[in-house]
């Protein structure tokens, strides 16, 4: 119940990307974040509730929404799925996409680390075919939407609460189970469900993917974005203003360089 179209999607680091959306919306644009962005953030994303902070990120990211400028209303209507896969377009223009993950096998005995394969734009093209549906229960038809980011924020954590939402009022609890499996498997990118083979005791290791912490924590690698402007206002005397205009995957490039020519002084600095 949903389009893949993972061929259609680049999302190279420093380079805007284009993500289609649900309908009846078109496409996003999501430029790269520069320092001056990352710092505003920085100080932010720590004081807000998670779905707060992903329409923070996404009001720095999205540069247009249907070739028109973005505000956070407009971002807090769109569905669950496509502000995931706009925060992974973020990370990639941004920083780039990890190649893999680290998944622990959590079967009694094991607990065998494995790096999995990662690949953004299979998730990037994974797009729902509607935002709207008619699901056959037990007890009758009933009209679902997918949940958006101001459902999300509004039901408080409560599955029922958001159901509810999305139906338009109270589901009874014969149709609940038909209603979820209808919404995870229309837009998939809501919860992003990972899962690999142990090669170690052959188990299945499960995981969620959470686009948001994947941006938080790569945001805060090596001690955040202030200490790399410490690092390289030290080694090549750039003012704040030419640091805070610079893209984030230009400025980790240099951070890199720093390291590889000052070894472990560099890294203590950074």
């Amino acid at each position: 119940m949903s389009r893949h179209d993972a061929g259609a999607i680049t999302a190279a680091p420093g380079q805007s990307v284009t993500v289609p959306l649900a309908p009846p919306r078109g496409v996003a644009v999501v430029r790269p974040l520069i320092g001056g962005d990352e710092l505003d953030l920085s100080d932010a994303l720590g004081q807000l509730t998670p779905v707060a902070a992903e329409t923070a990120l996404l009001l720095a990211g999205v540069a247009e929404l249907d070739g028109q400028p973005v505000d956070g209303g407009a971002l807090e209507a769109l569905v669950a799925g496509d502000r995931n896969r706009l925060l992974l377009a973020l990370l990639c223009a941004s920083y780039g996409a990890p190649g893999h993950l680290i998944m622990t096998c959590e079967a009694e005995g094991c607990g065998a680390v494995h790096e999995v394969p990662f690949e953004a734009a299979m998730f990037l093209g994974a797009v729902p075919e509607a935002s709207d549906g008619t699901v056959a229960t037990e007890e009758g038809p009933l009209s679902l939407r997918l949940p958006t980011g101001a459902d999300i924020a509004a039901s408080g954590g409560s599955a029922a609460r958001l159901l509810a939402l999305c139906a338009g009022g109270p589901v009874l609890p014969g149709a609940a189970a038909q209603a979820e499996e209808w919404l995870a498997t229309a837009d998939p990118c809501a919860e992003i469900a990972l899962a690999a083979e142990c090669d170690a005791c052959g188990a299945v290791i499960g995981g969620r993917l959470d686009p948001l912490e994947l941006l938080r924590a790569e945001m805060g690698r090596w001690g955040g974005v202030l200490a790399e402007f410490d690092l390289l206002a030290r080694r090549y005397h750039w003012s704040e203003a030419e640091l805070l205009a610079m893209p984030a995957h230009r400025r980790r490039r240099y951070v890199r360089m720093v390291w590889a020519e000052g070894g472990a002084t560099a890294r203590g600095a950074a």
